[in-house]
Order: C-alpha cells, then sequence, then structure tokens
C-alpha cells in the first residue's frame, strides 16, 4: 500500500508507524507541510495519516494549509479512503467530518490509561485490545463527535479520545511515540510541561518502559488492520 502522511511540525513525525510500514512492505510519502510542500491530488491517495503537531484546528492565519488539508481530508472521507489522524491530525479529520474543535477542560500530557467502549469491543478495528491501555497523550484540545461517527475510547480527562467513521480512524492519543519522539516534543514544546493535574513530568514520562512497549504492540496490530490485513494476534 502506498500511504501519503501529512506532517506538520519537525519534531512530530512518523514515529513508530515508519517501523510498522517498513516491516509490512508500505510505502510511506510524507508530505512536509511545515515546509510549505503542496498536497497531492486526492487522486493519487490511497491511504492518508494526519500527524499531530503544536498548532490548532483555528489558527488558519498562521498556518494557511489547514484549511487546504481540511478539505483534502473531506474528499478523502467522501472515497471512503483508509485515513488515519493523530491527534492534531484527529481533530482536522473531526472539523472534516462535520464536527468541531474545543480546549479540553485539562491539558492531558502523560502516560494515562483510556477506557475502549462497548462500540470499541465489538468494532472490528478494535475488538482485539484490552477493556483500558495505557498509552501516550499530549493535548490541549478536544475533538466533538462526528455526525455518524462511533465513539471508541474516553479517559478521566477527556471524554472523546478516539472515533472512527467508515473507514476514517481519529485518535487522541499517540501510540506512535517512543522515547525519542517525547524528547522531541517536550524540547519544542516545553511550557506544555507546566504543571496540571493531568500532566507527567517528563523523566516519569520517559520511565515508562511498558507503556512504549505496549503501545508499539497495540499500534502494530492496529495499523494492520486499518491498512486490511490481519493482527499478528489474528495470525
Amino acid at each position: 500500500m502506498n500511504i501519503t502522511m501529512l506532517q506538520h511540525a519537525s519534531f512530530e513525525g512518523p514515529g513508530r508507524i515508519a517501523a510498522w510500514a517498513d516491516a509490512r512492505g508500505h510505502q510511506l510519502e510524507i508530505i512536509r507541510l511545515d515546509r510549505q510542500e503542496p498536497l497531492p491530488p486526492i487522486e493519487r491517495i490511497e491511504a492518508l495519516i494526519s500527524l499531530g503537531g503544536p498548532m490548532g484546528v483555528h489558527d488558519q492565519a498562521l498556518h494557511p494549509w489547514i484549511d487546504a488539508e481540511v478539505s483534502l481530508l473531506r474528499q478523502a472521507l467522501k472515497r471512503r479512503l483508509p485515513i488515519l489522524g493523530i491527534c492534531l491530525g484527529a481533530q482536522l479529520l473531526a472539523v472534516a467530518a462535520g464536527a468541531g474543535v474545543r480546549r479540553n477542560p485539562e491539558r492531558e500530557i502523560g502516560c494515562f490509561p483510556i477506557q475502549w467502549t462497548p462500540e470499541a469491543q465489538r468494532h472490528p478495528l478494535t475488538s482485539f485490545l484490552p477493556d483500558s491501555l495505557e498509552v501516550i497523550h499530549w493535548h490541549g484540545d478536544t475533538f466533538a463527535l462526528p455526525p455518524g461517527a462511533q465513539r471508541l475510547a474516553r479517559s478521566e480527562a477527556c471524554l472523546n479520545q478516539a472515533f472512527v467513521l467508515h473507514r476514517a480512524l481519529g485518535l487522541q492519543f499517540h501510540l506512535e511515540m517512543g522515547p525519542e519522539e517525547v524528547i522531541a516534543v517536550a524540547a519544542a514544546c516545553p511550557c506544555d510541561l507546566a504543571a496540571g493535574t493531568f500532566v507527567q513530568e517528563l523523566p516519569h514520562i520517559l520511565a515508562q518502559e511498558r507503556v512504549f512497549s505496549s503501545c508499539r504492540s497495540a499500534l502494530f496490530d492496529l495499523m494492520d488492520l486499518w491498512s486490511g490485513g490481519k493482527t499478528r494476534r489474528a495470525d
């Protein structure tokens, strides 16, 4: 599969998705919107991934590519292409699907559990996952649930942690981040780590080896299903 990936910041790249794509023989075409690279026409896209970033969906004045990306995501939704939105990417996907984005009541940064909904436990993409999974969070905004979408996960700090709409999957959290990616984001956005109810200190986050390992396993299995294959558990 040829996968088009939209990158919004130099310090938020593909992370472990690159290792998954390489292991499965998929090709990643990374479009660097932070370098003003042009978006491809929808006819060239087989599958689409929108990554995270420190900006918000309403920052069009600073980032003119936001409206263009929302338009591309809207076209991909109409074509029922496989789409994966991560953090900012999930918020952009929600906007493209007709939902809003606002500030979350709390910043959520660190390793916190999400709980999968009954819908997620029945959905083919996520039914293999445990009822609760500790994941990496790094966000201050949150998306509303798009019309027709199913909520897949929530956390104590954030009601909408994941949704699915047709073949589109939005994840507010980060399965793709390893310690290197967390360090890069922390270096670029140190103010995000200001004390908060759901904000953990960087040394604590980096010490969670078990979380990074389980996130990698969940990422590979989820990406296998998202791309139309089978999980390793199903083999």
